[in-house]
């Protein structure tokens, strides 16, 4: 099909222009009818009255997004859509699509496409699109198939896979067909940002734990999971399969297929991880539960309020004893304070179903924002968009043009800049560190605070303070005499806004206090060995950026800890130290 024919479809389903406004509404992410042609972005005005079709081919004529478009970010300046191959196997029109699109928020104008991650030496692609997450302005995680990738927008290039995050069964010469190939094992899911970590699902594996600044997975929090969250406390929760054992096959129930015919997946349980000591708990719910989402990989409808400490998820139906991998029917909420989870919205008494990834809670509003079909998953020509209150009452609907559409998921603009709020321009420290709580220095009206990353980006004087983030509070402590400017960056999805403290540090009245008269700490090697009389201490490693490295809490000494080389900033409950490894 030529781009002439392609506009003249447009035309011939009433789809002739966009409002060229994409702040007030939502994007809609669709994969479209695989096999015929390639994904599409649409975007609903929050007044509910229209929906503006396939924006990204009508603003980049030539363009269109890749094959089964399942997940999307904005970051920055930029949306990220991931498709899961680079061009559909029925797209018939001239247009250039990848496995990446880069897309300017603004103007939905196409600043970058790449069309595969991994290809072998037969040039077959061996990396299938996932997820994506931002971890910087200068570094997006790529979630594939086959390990997580780096994307670096500078230079629009691709580097990867993160070790250990690659997919040991894929070669590219594997038999796919049966929906129970490598393709669909060990597959990377959803992807958060922590403070201090990115957290990444893989199947048949765990959430990896992956420090952000060296690229290095760092700890795997085992189990068998679906798809994460985080809430609005700051700790990660995802859904987690409870079926033990192994099928009369010796097939794991914690592996795909998770038992006979890929079915024996129980998601009634959520894991709790701290985003800041990794330490995990569980919770059994009493209703409901999360679907696994691997077989044909969504993101998952498990979303969280940004203004309450609730998640909200879609599961099943009351008279099923498991769930659909892909649509459901009832709407539960679960208070994270109180442990109650209840039913709030039953979608099949107006025979409504949810598809795929259909809920998302809008930062804005803090109201639900889902994507239904009418009647059975045959036809899947009607579709609904609908906003739910908080209780799971309707707000408002509307029908968009009967397509195979197949929503992928809703994306959110972000249209504020995080702003900084309280914020002193000085502080006195003296012999006492001097901890300085972030959470509520920093307001973005559209992005959750609990993900806003708080960094430090310079102090002038290290040898005077000792400046570190630390659990997301500013820890200042004086190791000299004099004045340091300390610059402490909030980003908010990419969008950045700094502040400067001047921090007044003044030793003369402290005994040893960078010495440390019942505790040393040498090198020895590549590691930092701590001994000393106080027992138990806290250890907090650090490198010049106030980036921590390692963290031990309530340990006795000695303790060795193995770093690479550089110089770090050790502190023993109180007493620090600077070191530089060679």
């Amino acid at each position: 099909m030529t781009r002439l024919k392609l506009s003249a479809l447009l035309l011939s389903l009433g789809i002739t222009g966009t409002a060229k406004d994409y702040t007030d509404g939502v994007f809609v992410l669709n994969e479209d009818w695989y096999g015929h042609n390639n994904s599409t972005l649409n975007f609903w005005n929050y007044n509910g009255r229209f929906v503006d079709y396939m924006i990204f081919q009508l603003d980049n004529p030539g363009y269109t997004l890749g094959a089964t478009a399942q997940y999307g970010q904005i970051f920055g300046d930029c949306i990220y859509i991931m498709s899961k191959q680079d061009i559909d196997p029925g797209e018939k029109s001239d247009v250039m699509s990848g496995r990446l699109t880069v897309i300017d928020k603004k103007t939905i104008k196409v600043k970058d496409i790449v069309k595969a991650f991994n290809v072998n030496g037969n040039g077959v692609s061996i990396a299938d699109g996932r997820g994506c997450v931002g971890v910087s302005n200068d570094k997006i995680y790529i979630g594939t198939s086959n390990g997580i990738y780096i994307y670096t927008p500078s230079i629009k290039s691709v580097s990867g896979p993160i070790a250990g995050s690659e997919n040991p069964l894929i070669t590219g010469n594997e038999n796919n067909e049966d929906g129970q190939g490598p393709l669909y094992q060990n597959q990377i899911g959803m992807m958060l940002r922590g403070q201090d970590y990115i957290f990444a699902i893989k199947q048949d594996d765990g959430i990896l734990v992956i420090d952000p600044e060296t690229d290095k997975i760092i700890k795997t929090i085992k189990g068998c999971f679906s798809t994460m969250v985080q809430s609005t406390d700051g700790n990660i929760w995802a859904g987690m399969n409870i079926a033990e054992g192994e099928n009369s096959f010796g097939v794991s129930y914690q592996h795909y297929p998770y038992g006979d015919n890929g079915d024996k997946w129980q998601g009634t349980r959520l894991v709790c991880v701290n985003q800041y000591t990794l330490e995990t708990s569980t919770v059994d719910l009493s209703v409901g539960g999360i679907p696994q989402s691997w077989y044909a990989w969504t993101a998952g409808s498990l979303t969280a309020s940004v203004k309450e400490n609730v998640l909200y998820f879609v599961y099943g139906y009351p008279e099923q004893s498991r769930p659909s991998w892909f649509t459901t029917g009832s709407l539960y909420r679960y208070d994270i304070d109180t442990g109650d989870t209840r039913l709030i919205y039953d979608s099949t008494t107006e025979n409504l179903h949810f598809y795929s990834s259909a809920l998302r809670v809008n930062p804005k509003d803090d109201r639900l924002y889902a994507h239904l079909y009418v009647g059975d998953n045959i036809a899947c020509k009607r579709w609904v968009y609908m906003i739910l209150d908080k209780d799971g009452k309707e707000v408002s609907s509307i029908q968009p043009i009967e397509r195979y559409w197949y929503p992928s998921m809703m994306i959110f603009p972000d249209n504020d800049r995080p702003e900084i709020v309280g914020m002193p321009s000085s502080v006195t420290v003296d012999g006492e560190p001097v901890t300085i709580p972030l959470g509520d220095k920093v307001k973005d009206n559209d992005t959750p605070a609990a993900s806003i990353i708080k960094r430090i980006t310079r102090n002038s004087a290290p040898g005077v303070v000792d400046a570190t983030i630390h659990q997301g509070d500013l820890k200042l402590q004086a190791i000299g005499t004099g004045t340091a400017d300390v610059t402490i960056q909030f980003d908010s999805n990419g969008l950045l806004a700094e502040t400067t403290l001047t921090v007044n540090a003044d030793v003369s009245t402290v005994d040893d206090i960078s010495a440390g008269k019942a505790t040393q700490v040498y090198v020895n090697g590549h590691a930092i060995s701590i001994t000393g009389d106080d027992t138990p201490v806290d250890i907090d490693i650090y490198n010049t950026m106030g980036g921590s490295v390692h963290y031990l809490k309530s340990v006795t000494l000695p303790q060795s800890v193995e770093l690479t080389s550089g110089f770090y900033i050790v502190n023993v409950s109180g007493k620090v130290f600077k070191i530089a490894i060679k």
